[in-house]
């Protein structure tokens, strides 16, 4: 909606704000059908035909680029304006047992004292979000109320 906002043509010559607005959704679009395309074609499923052909399939570029990037040296990325963050993408590759060759080397500008605390806190943020978190009832109370 804001985009549409943004862009909503007020004048008889809107080919600017149309070429825009579609470029946009185009965009967006395509980086929907890769987060859901790779799910389905990282599966180790195989028990069918179906399973078979997306394991299979021939994936858009602009995934290949993000599996090979990641499959190669564990490095994700987030676009500006894209809607899946960088977490997003890494839980489902390593959800899917994509494992990377190697690690990634930013780590190693890190001090093992400041690569500890990082972690440290980046386990405790998890963790206190997980605390405030309803449990599976109570947020199904809620939700369906």
């Amino acid at each position: 909606m804001t985009r549409l906002i943004q862009l909503f043509p007020f004048g008889p010559d809107c080919a600017a704000q149309r070429a825009r607005y579609n470029a946009l959704a185009q965009d967006e679009i395509e980086q929907v059908r890769d987060f859901v395309v790779l799910h389905y074609h990282l599966t180790e499923r195989d028990d069918t035909e179906f399973w078979r052909y997306l394991k299979d399939m021939e994936v858009p570029d602009t995934l290949r680029e993000r599996i090979d990037s990641f499959a190669q040296s564990a490095h994700a990325w987030q676009a500006a304006g894209e809607v899946f963050r960088v977490d997003s993408w890494v839980q489902v590759m390593l959800g899917q047992r994509l494992e990377p060759q190697h690690w990634h080397r930013m780590g190693a500008l890190m001090s093992d004292d400041r690569l500890r605390q990082t972690l440290a806190d980046l386990g405790n943020g998890i963790a206190m979000r997980v605390a405030a978190m309803p449990g599976h009832q109570q947020f199904l109370d809620g939700y369906c109320a």
